[in-house]
C-alpha cells in the first residue's frame, strides 16, 4: 500500500468500482487488480460513471491488453512526470 498526500487505496466489497471501471475503460472483462492515474481536474461528480484515467495498468495478465500489464517502474515514472507538472 502506497501511503502519502497524493495517493488513495481504495477497498470496495460489492464490486461496483470494478464494474463501473470495466464501462470506463470499455472492457470486456471485470477488472479488480488496477492502478490509475488522475489528472487535478478529474470529477468523481457520478456514482454510476468513472472519470477516465489519465494512465492505468493491471495485473490480471491474459485478460487485458499486455501492454498495459503493472510495470512499478513505467507507473512510477508517469506519477513522477505528472507529478512535475504540477504547481509546487
Amino acid at each position: 500500500m502506497i501511503k502519502n498526500a497524493y495517493a488513495r487505496n481504495y477497498w470496495e466489497e460489492t464490486g461496483a468500482i470494478g464494474k463501473r471501471m470495466q464501462e470506463t475503460l470499455k472492457a470486456d472483462v471485470y477488472i479488480w487488480d488496477f492502478w490509475t492515474i488522475y489528472e487535478p481536474d478529474a470529477r468523481w461528480s457520478d456514482a454510476q460513471h468513472l472519470p477516465a484515467p489519465s494512465f492505468w495498468q493491471h495485473q490480471l495478465r491474459g485478460r487485458l491488453p499486455a501492454d498495459r500489464l503493472l510495470n512499478p517502474t513505467d507507473f512510477a515514472a508517469h506519477v513522477d512526470a505528472l507529478l512535475a507538472r504540477l504547481p509546487h
